[in-house]
């Protein structure tokens, strides 16, 4: 699901895209220069390091006064600021399965940005709306302001986390899901609130599970399994041919290389599964190997994400359509029937990828990076060496 980035209200009405080219450069004053340095230097508390913006060239241009010089220079650091606030300092090629289309800034919208940003006098007001408002991204940085120079660990995992934060949609939507594979949580969250959480079994880390968005539109009650060729080839395809009346008693049934399993409570996917259409073939789903959810770590899958309690979680997708309470879903799930029930309201699901989370009180949580992605984050973030933080 592709996510559209709404610009902050500021940007409208602008001067059209097209005569912008013909604008003159923008005339930086020193004041407003003098601004965008200290800017510069408040990237450090968003995790960011003030010398991938040059400050020092631009305290040079700021010496010798306003002209084309001082333009250049505030200019170039300026939109370069702006972008990676606005969509993440790291790039596509290190985001590692990252597939959750964030904001973009084009170069039309910096240049109006910054232009506004002049005629008001706000630099630094106007670079810090692009970034994230969402609590946990609040607390993170309120985690890493807190945090000392020393603990060379907790402030890498606090730096990496808040550049995800970057990268996502700045409206996830008043409510949806999310699933955080670190942490082994699905959550259903409504107004910026937590409605509730539960346990999920994720992929193993040769089968890791991709970060993607999707939009779920319903859900199957006791679904069959299409099962996908790459587990046929691995492991059912062999039980078929070698042991076929086993194969029949679990449910497969085969037709050439398809196969499917019937559905029931044997079956791999459970008794409930969300439709969530992705090109990964990854869903939620409940499963009958519900032993698993009492293990700290679950990465036990092939890449799809199953739920504990999945009929409660039906329940609660479905809690606005009096049609269908939670006593019809038991209902159908014993009868062994399979049934799809529309939402009434889709909702946007992301399957996200943190390592590190603070609470209110300012306590912070560190998740193994089961999947090794940390460190390479990280290194793009300092690429000449650490930050002098002082906490």
């Amino acid at each position: 699901m592709r996510v559209a980035y709404a610009f902050p209200a500021f940007i409208a009405g602008l001067v059209p895209v097209a005569s912008l080219a013909q604008a003159p450069q923008p005339l930086w004053s020193l004041e407003s220069a003098v601004e965008l340095l200290d800017a510069i230097d408040g990237a450090r508390a968003e995790g960011l390091d003030p010398r991938d913006y040059d400050p020092a060239q631009l305290k040079q241009a700021i010496g010798g006064g306003i002209g084309p010089a001082l333009d250049t220079a505030a200019s170039e650091r300026f939109r370069h600021l702006a972008r990676d606030y606005a969509q993440g300092h790291v790039g596509a090629e290190d985001r590692l399965s990252w597939f959750i289309a964030g904001p973009k800034l084009s170069d039309a919208d910096t240049d109006a940005l910054m232009a506004r940003a002049l005629t008001d006098g706000k630099i630094g007001p106007t670079l810090g709306q692009l970034l994230p408002s969402d609590a946990r991204y609040l607390r993170l940085r309120s985690a890493l302001a807190a945090t000392s120079a020393k603990d060379a660990a907790r402030v890498q995992a606090i730096r990496v986390n808040m550049e995800r934060w970057r990268w996502l949609p700045r409206s996830l939507g008043a409510r949806h899901l999310e699933v955080n594979v670190p942490s082994y949580t699905l959550t259903v969250i409504s107004d910026g609130h937590i409605v509730s959480a539960r346990r999920v079994i994720t992929g193993k880390p040769s089968t890791p599970t991709p970060q993607f968005s999707a939009t779920v539109t319903g859900l199957i009650l006791n679904p069959w399994w299409d099962i996908p060729q790459s587990i046929v080839a691995e492991s059912v395809g062999k039980l078929i041919r070698t042991r076929p009346a086993v194969a029949q008693a679990r449910g497969y049934v085969w037709s050439g290389s398809a196969v499917r399993q019937r559905p029931g409570p044997t079956n791999s996917l459970g008794q409930m599964k969300l439709v969530m259409p992705n090109p990964f073939n990854v869903y939620i789903h409940d499963t009958p190997s519900k032993s698993l959810f009492a293990q700290a770590t679950r990465g036990f899958s092939h890449g799809c994400i199953r739920a504990q309690d999945p009929f409660g979680l039906a329940g609660e997708l479905l809690a606005q359509q009096p049609d269908w309470p939670r006593a019809k879903i038991d209902e159908v799930v014993a009868s062994a029937m399979t049934q799809k029930v529309h939402l009434s309201a889709p909702l946007p699901v992301y399957v996200l990828y943190f390592t590190a989370e603070a609470d209110a009180s300012g306590r912070l949580t560190i998740f193994p990076d089961i999947y090794h992605r940390d460190d390479v984050v990280a290194a793009e973030l300092v690429d000449r060496g650490a930050l002098d933080y002082v906490g």
